[in-house]
């Protein structure tokens, strides 16, 4: 069930999810098809759904790539499917059984794979209208 993203803790009715709630549990996980691939420390399976509370982002362990047991903590490279958010690399993270560890590094599951959401919506090139700045 989704929670709002301005306390984390408020149940959401369909009728009070905001953009950035969408944002949060729908247009970030599509804009990553394939997943990220993330250098984790801590010992972890294939099925486990980890979260971080950073960032309030989640992801269930799809694969595991490679593992260090002899390294101090041990050290994976794992791919997570993204369930919500997006995950920040140098956050602790933890599996819901109560498996802790730590982000060290994040990737794009495939350098190709990842899109925006405009690309969700069409194969064609898009003009921009207008451009928006930060600063």
């Amino acid at each position: 069930s989704w929670v709002s993203t301005r306390d984390w803790r408020t149940s959401l009715a369909p009728r009070d999810v905001n953009l950035y709630d969408l944002a949060h549990y729908m247009l970030k996980p599509i804009t990553v098809p394939y997943g990220v691939s993330a250098d984790v420390t801590g010992t972890f399976r294939v099925g486990d759904v980890v979260e971080q509370s950073s960032s309030n982002a989640k992801g269930k362990v799809v694969a595991i790539t490679k593992e260090d047991p002899s390294h101090e903590p041990p050290t994976a490279t794992v791919t997570l499917a993204v369930q919500a958010g997006k995950f920040e690399a140098g956050t602790p993270i933890k599996e819901r059984s109560g498996t802790f560890g730590e982000m060290l590094e994040v990737r794009c599951g495939n350098e190709f794979a990842h899109c925006g959401y405009v690309e969700l919506l069409t194969n064609e090139a898009q003009k921009p209208m207008f451009f928006a700045s930060h600063w």
